[in-house]
């Protein structure tokens, strides 16, 4: 979450807030959610619209490096 002081803090501290939380456990999940659903979403659309490469490079990438996290998503959307 933002702290509250957010809009006040120096761009540098902004910058080592984001950089923490990008190599958190927590960064890892968010980055990993936001691929997951963006992936669900790239591939629902027209097959000339998708950008396949983008699709299956989002894919690789929750593959490897982030792959602790598709399992818990993947039963989320069964349990729907």
């Amino acid at each position: 979450m933002k702290p509250a002081s957010w809009d006040k803090l120096p761009i540098e501290d902004r910058i080592d807030y984001g950089n923490n939380l990008l190599r958190s456990y927590r960064g890892s999940y968010l980055l990993a959610q936001a691929l997951y659903e963006a992936v669900k979403i790239m591939k629902k659309r027209p097959l000339r619209e998708r950008e396949v490469s983008n699709i299956q490079d989002m894919e690789i990438l929750l593959e490897t490096c982030f792959s602790t996290f598709v399992g818990i998503f993947n039963l989320n959307t069964h349990k729907k």
